[in-house]
């Protein structure tokens, strides 16, 4: 390898480590940098994954958005780019669900049943009003992947529906008991549940008549 792939492969992994320990800013700064250079079309598709995925937990979604379409430019067939292109799209304060929905679909085309993407156009499904097609990707991306059981939950929850995220979540305990996501999924659902039940509790007793005590006026 020559001087100049090792330079190259040195500097990324180095912007890896940065955004390993959060250091958000030097890490654009130095991909900046190697963005500039001659670069192979696999170093190239990298570095724009890498810039966009900075950008993305930055919440800065527009510029996010423009290096993941490069890294599809490079790599159109690569699944992964066109999943968070469509996360890009969906955590966008204006951006389109049904636009975000295309791009989790081509996903699973470019790779049948990704979990991942199944799981968040489930949730975009449940969002258009779709709700059967929503929950039944919902459960088979969370068949597939136990990390994705979390998503089926948001999923009941936005259903209003918080009984049958508890029982999902039970569920994949009995299957994963030393899971220690699902024990703190599960523990804040019920956190929740509980939260809910109080608040209701207070609203009832704000709403309750007040009756004040009869006052007896004596005579002067």
């Amino acid at each position: 390898m020559s001087d100049f792939l090792c330079l190259v492969d040195h500097l990324i992994e180095r912007a890896r480590r940065l955004v390993g320990s959060f250091q958000f800013i030097p890490a654009l700064e130095l991909l900046k940098d190697v963005e500039a250079f001659p670069l192979s079309k696999l170093r190239a598709e990298e570095v724009q994954c890498l810039l966009g995925e900075i950008y993305l937990s930055l919440k800065r979604y527009r510029r996010a958005h423009g290096h993941f379409r490069k890294a599809v430019r490079l790599a159109p067939r690569t699944a992964r780019y066109r999943h968070l292109l469509g996360i890009c799209v969906a955590s966008h304060p204006h951006g389109r669900l049904s636009h975000a929905l295309k791009h989790f679909r081509h996903s699973m085309r470019l790779a049948p049943h990704y979990p991942a993407s199944q799981a968040e156009a489930g949730l975009l499904n449940i969002r258009l009003g779709r709700v059967r097609t929503g929950l039944t990707w919902l459960r088979q991306a969370a068949a597939r992947d136990v990390r994705l059981v979390e998503k089926l939950a948001r999923g009941y929850c936005e259903l209003g529906r918080p009984d049958e995220a508890q029982r999902a979540v039970q569920t994949a305990q009995f299957s994963h008991p030393d899971c220690p996501k699902l024990h703190q999924l599960y523990c804040d659902l019920q956190t929740r549940r509980l939260r809910g039940q109080q608040a209701t509790l207070q609203a009832d007793q704000d709403s309750a008549p007040v009756f004040l005590p009869f006052l007896r006026l004596r005579r002067g």
